[in-house]
């Protein structure tokens, strides 16, 4: 059986050996290359460099030591890998694409500029994973469903898209353990191979028994329905993201329990005890997870949230919901749920900047580092079972992806099939360890 993560081995084959048809490869890969780096000199206030219009036409393969990093660009570009000296990229002939390979050390987080002329892109990071992040020999490889489609009375009439990946091992009697993911379509292949590996690690977890065999609900934002206008963090063609992942009130949770799940019971039994059911997104589906288990704590009990949207992008749509700003504060006032979170983010995650224009409501919506900080200082004093990974990520997947072996074995640390129900405390080693503190970086304070 060819593996999950051929298209990306066979990409990084074909780079070192300048194949012919790299050119193809890279574009199969990597659409974004379809947009070259065009650089925004007007931007260079805002970023201490530029920021490259359209999709940012670069992209990054990794396969064990090695990582392939590519971009679009008419001029000849250097990118410079975890703040070493910049190093040319090599032409791939016949096309825009350039492309350069690194060696890169098995379980880290890497950054990388790129830069054209003189001027620099925003930095990004990718992972270089962990060893139970690729397919193990004798792991035996979970079955995935054909895609499905709810419709939802209580989004007027909005259709919902899933998809089932069930672990190898599922408990077909009692039921299975159960996982929501948040915008679901990224965790199918090709592209998982590319970014979290999801699909891989489970199987490898489930097998050496870290991880409860697990049945994997993966489900993206829905479409059509109420009629809403386009807001920021809204994505896939659907402007009912933002309406149903950044507002913080229970209206998703009932999708998700009432519309959702009695059609996956069609394919599969689940377990109903929240004690064996988790839920996990990024960015904003970072908060529709949280809100799950929040809301729902009934339903869910484990949290796994990364590069949270813990800020005010939907501020004024629903004034009577809350936008994820408030996050903490609940967590802070309201009465303790019992649920387990694991939350990480990056020091480089989205800021907002005072030179950048107040049209740009991404960064208008606030500072997503401050935010996580600050959640999880809410979790901490008010005694949940919480870990936080905090390091110098952007706002992407990849400290996601190296963390995400550990982070689900410690999400489903000591569970019990035979059991229904489980107190959820702070660690003894988190409990006796200060509350986080946060100092300026850049500059002194005035």
């Amino acid at each position: 059986m060819e593996t999950r993560h051929a298209p990306v081995r066979s990409l990084i084959e074909a780079a070192r050996a300048n194949s012919s048809d790299l050119g193809d490869r890279l574009l199969a890969a990597f659409p974004a290359l379809n947009h070259p780096l065009d650089f925004v000199a007007g931007l260079r206030a805002a970023y201490g460099s530029v920021e490259p219009a359209g999709l940012g036409g670069s992209g990054v393969a990794v396969w064990q030591e090695t990582a392939l990093l590519a971009c679009s660009s008419t001029r000849p570009p250097v990118v410079s890998l975890n703040r070493r000296e910049p190093r040319e990229m090599r032409p791939v002939p016949g096309t825009t694409f350039w492309c350069r390979l690194e060696t890169v050390k098995i379980g880290s987080l890497n950054t990388y500029r790129i830069g054209i002329a003189g001027d620099w892109a925003p930095s990004g990071d990718f992972a270089a994973y962990n060893r139970l992040s690729y397919e193990l020999p004798e792991v035996p490889r979970g079955v995935l469903s054909q895609r499905r489609a709810v419709e939802s009375a209580i989004y007027a009439g909005a259709v919902t898209h899933y998809w089932v990946y069930a672990n190898s091992g599922i408990d077909e009697e009692r039921g299975a353990p159960l996982m929501v993911w948040h915008d679901g379509s990224g965790y199918l292949e090709p592209g998982d191979a590319f970014a979290m590996r999801m699909q891989t690690v489970t199987d490898n977890l489930a097998h050496i028994g870290l991880v409860p065999p697990l049945v994997h609900v993966l489900v993206d934002p829905s479409t059509g329905g109420e009629g809403t206008e386009f807001r920021i963090g809204e994505r896939y063609g659907s402007t009912m993201r933002g309406v149903q992942y950044d507002t913080f009130s229970e209206r998703y949770g009932a999708h998700i329990v009432d519309e959702v799940l009695p059609d996956v019971q069609q394919l599969v039994k689940l377990r109903t005890d929240a004690y064996s059911r988790g839920t996990a997104g990024s960015s904003s589906g970072a908060v529709c997870a949280f809100k799950l288990a929040w809301f729902r704590p009934d339903q869910f009990s484990r949290v796994h949230s990364t590069i949270g949207s813990y800020a005010g992008i939907r501020w004024a749509d629903e004034p009577e919901v809350p936008p994820g700003f408030m996050v903490p504060h609940l967590v802070r006032r309201e009465p303790r749920r019992n649920i387990r979170v694991w939350m990480s983010d990056g020091m480089n995650d989205f800021e907002m900047d005072g030179t950048i224009e107040a049209a740009n409501e991404l960064f208008v919506a606030g500072s997503w580092p401050l935010s996580n900080i600050m959640l999880a200082n809410a979790l901490k004093g008010r005694g949940y079972d919480f870990h936080f990974r905090y390091g110098e990520g952007f706002h992407t997947d990849g400290q996601a992806a190296v963390d995400l072996p550990e982070s689900l074995a410690w999400l489903w640390r000591g569970y019990d099939p035979d059991r229904t129900k489980e107190v959820f405390e702070q660690e003894e080693a988190e409990r006796i360890e200060p509350v986080f503190r946060v100092r300026v970086a850049n500059g002194e304070a005035r």
